[in-house]
């Protein structure tokens, strides 16, 4: 049986798990600092927030392209755990398949330390941008908590 592929992101939040929680399931606080790129912006974000509830992302580059990421929540543990599906609207053949992020956070010392895990990526090349994506993300969601 092949390896999955996955990938896993640690970093550590100056702002309570509750706060960090917040910002990633509050559809106001979303385009605040979910955009991957500091060059990207997202102009929509709709969150239905219970177990088998849909999310909608939109990311709209500098030249006025748009992509959509969509998914569904299938746990929500407030404020230590979040997981739900990542796929997108128009996905290219790669990257046809829902993929699976959890997100964890754990109290320390005031602020949070933070586990990203994306798992089910069809290929390497696939992981490697998500990868970079997140790391864009996760930039911007420590300013905006800052």
């Amino acid at each position: 049986m092949a390896e999955a592929i996955a990938l896993e992101i640690k970093r550590t939040l100056n702002a309570s798990p509750d706060k960090v929680f917040s910002a990633w399931t509050d559809p106001k606080q979303i385009p605040l600092w979910f955009a991957p790129h500091p060059s990207m912006s997202v102009p929509s974000a709709v969150v239905d927030l219970k177990v088998g509830g849909a999310y909608r992302v939109v990311f709209k580059d500098p030249e006025g392209d748009e992509y959509v990421a969509v998914g569904e929540d299938r746990e929500i543990n407030r404020p230590s755990k979040l997981v739900f599906t990542w796929g997108w609207e128009e996905a290219d053949e790669g990257d046809s398949i829902d993929t699976l992020v959890t997100i964890q956070l754990r109290e320390n010392n005031g602020g949070t330390d933070l586990i990203l895990t994306h798992e089910n990526f069809v290929s390497a090349e696939s992981r490697d941008k998500h990868e970079h994506g997140w790391v864009g993300c996760l930039e911007g969601l420590a300013k905006h908590l800052a």
